[in-house]
């Protein structure tokens, strides 16, 4: 029985790459054959950015979809330099549209400058998704430099500037969201302005204070709003309807989830109480359940066996590593698992760990990008010197 699950798991995921694959394939075919056309290229792009985020084969076609994005953008700019800056405006009705509002419309409804911020966004997006953090910082600034107040560029400019480390910058840009965002609907602001208050307190105008007495005020109006979504209500009207209200119910208990775990992070960090500190991460943890799935124990085998696929014997480079004596230190991004492989090292007898205190800090993203750049040069040895060279920083 469990095979049989198994197998269906795997069947699904594959037919869900072969569809995302023909795709591709068709929408690559229509921008073959129609290069100038910078809606096919952002269609292109867009499925090739949609198989990525869906599709954790250790980002195949990053690379492509990233060029795509490039050739998009250079397409609709020569078209946004020919027109008249109030045209740049206007969507294909004529109308002129806040940006935020033409985020979700079709891209042939967009108005020219809509188009361009919004593929520098997803552009930004698809460095992310490829960890050239730097890189994404700078699209999103593009981004902003058309439309400063382009709410999903604000956003995760600043998360990528917090995986940088860079938090004034970050608590920054997280205020302007707070400044644009009146209602406080934009949730996950919350969740980088704890991260901003845990690494630098400063960083963040107002610091634990304000983000306090903000949710204070926020979490009760959600909870009230969440109420209101009776489960009778979800029982009537049409399908549309109730989809909808199951929409919106969802994305309430999202947003309680996230309030909550930054009300955690406060307690946790700054005013250590714990039953406090617990009570918020009980909360958090209730509503993150609420929005999931059941478990579904055949498809997290398969995800095992993909990654054991992808991490066989020969991943790494003949010569990667050192039998040397020098510490090890251990590299990861944030709530990754570092913190966890460094006690269970420093459980062993013949280790002890120093916790994460390191002479690499305020290098993460420096070492990151080296690697990064080094995997992709096609050089078997590319990643063995650059692993040489940092660590004769701690010869």
């Amino acid at each position: 029985e469990a095979h049989d699950r198994h197998k269906k798991v795997q069947n699904d995921r594959l037919s869900v790459v072969k569809s995302l694959d023909d795709k591709i394939n068709a929408l690559g075919i229509d921008f073959q054959n129609d290069p100038e056309d910078f809606y096919k290229a952002l269609a292109y792009a867009d499925a090739l950015r949609e198989r990525d985020i869906n599709v954790h084969d250790g980002g195949s076609i990053q690379a492509e979809s990233i060029q795509t994005y490039h050739t998009a953008i250079n397409l609709i700019k020569s078209k946004w330099y020919a027109m008249e800056e109030e045209t740049r405006l206007l969507n294909q009705d004529g109308r002129r549209l806040d940006i935020n509002q033409e985020l979700y419309l079709p891209q042939k409804s967009k108005s020219i400058q809509g188009l361009l911020v919004g593929a520098y966004s997803n552009l930004a997006m698809q460095y992310y998704m490829a960890n050239m953090f730097e890189q994404a910082v700078n699209m999103h600034d593009e981004a902003l430099e058309l439309e400063p107040n382009f709410m999903a560029s604000l956003l995760y400019r600043a998360d990528t500037l917090v995986i940088l480390g860079k938090y004034d910058d970050a608590g920054a840009a997280y205020s302007r969201v707070l400044e644009i965002d009146q209602d406080s609907e934009i949730a996950d602001v919350f969740s980088g302005i704890s991260k901003v208050l845990v690494a630098k307190e400063d960083s963040f105008s107002g610091g634990w204070d304000k983000m306090v007495d903000l949710l204070g005020k926020l979490i009760p109006v959600n909870e009230r709003k969440l109420k209101s979504i009776l489960p009778a209500d979800m029982a009537s009207g049409t399908a549309q309807s109730k989809q909808q209200r199951q929409q919106a119910q969802i994305i309430l208990m999202r947003n309680l989830k996230k309030m909550h775990l930054a009300m955690f992070s406060y307690h946790d960090h700054q005013s250590k109480d714990e039953t406090l500190a617990w009570n918020h991460l009980s909360m958090a943890y209730k509503y993150k359940m609420a929005t999931l799935p059941p478990f579904n124990a055949a498809q997290e085998d398969l995800k095992v066996d993909t990654i054991k696929k992808i991490f066989t014997h020969g991943f790494w480079p003949a010569g990667v590593g050192s039998d040397s004596k020098q510490p090890i230190f251990i590299i990861g991004f944030p709530r990754s698992g570092s913190t966890l492989l460094e006690r269970v090292l420093d459980s062993h007898p013949l280790i002890a760990g120093t916790g994460e205190d390191s002479v690499f800090n305020g290098m993460l993203d420096q070492i990151r990008n080296a690697l990064v750049n080094a995997s992709t040069e096609g050089d078997p040895n590319a990643i063995q010197r650059v692993v040489q060279q940092y660590a004769k920083k701690v010869d």
